[in-house]
């Protein structure tokens, strides 16, 4: 299954999961009831921890900029995107659309 990611897109953490900052810097989540558990790497948990449901995509690209200020801006969005279709398709984040 392929997901698109609309700019509109408004993604929010699945309630569901607890996070853990690993020492290394990656992002352990934990789902309790159906206890099991997924690393990500260290900018997809802070893009995991961003989506707030209330901030669309360009929003995201945008704070995400800021913390990576070397990163040329094309190379952040088709991270980000990449990501995002990612944390979709495992379900640990939710969306609507804005």
């Amino acid at each position: 299954m392929s997901i698109q990611i609309s700019p509109t897109l408004v993604p929010r953490k699945a309630a569901h999961l607890t996070a853990t900052v690993l020492p290394d810097g990656r992002w352990l989540l934990y789902n309790a009831a159906a206890r099991t558990a997924v690393t990500l790497t260290a900018s997809a948990g802070i893009l995991w921890e961003l989506c707030d449901g209330q901030t669309a995509v360009p929003g995201l690209i945008e704070q995400l900029q800021e913390l990576y200020p070397d990163t040329p801006v094309s190379q952040i969005e088709a991270e980000t995107v990449r990501m995002l279709c990612q944390l979709l398709e495992q379900e640990l984040v939710t969306s609507r659309p804005g």
